[in-house]
């Protein structure tokens, strides 16, 4: 368990993080992870964005990006989410 957030810059799986997921790498998969939170892709706001990111079986509140270049989710679970912004 990690408790709060958590930058993901490389390949993580098998996590439960209790805050929220901000991925900022490339060329990653994020696999069996539970977020309590939000997910933010690009929250760094990189540029070139973040490229080819997998999510895959995860669960989570809601996802954000800032940019991406090949995202892909598999079996993502989004609940509770609702239609606002991050500002």
């Amino acid at each position: 368990m990690v408790q709060g957030d958590r930058e993901v810059l490389g390949s993580v799986s098998d996590l439960h993080i209790t805050g929220n997921m901000y991925v900022n790498g490339s060329n990653l998969t994020v696999s069996n992870v539970q977020v309590d939170g939000i997910v933010v892709v690009n929250s760094a706001q990189r540029n070139p964005p973040p490229t080819n990111v997998v999510l895959s079986h995860v669960d989570i509140r809601a996802i954000y990006t800032n940019g991406f270049d090949g995202l892909t989710l598999d079996q993502v679970n989004v609940h509770s989410a609702k239609n606002e912004s991050t500002c």
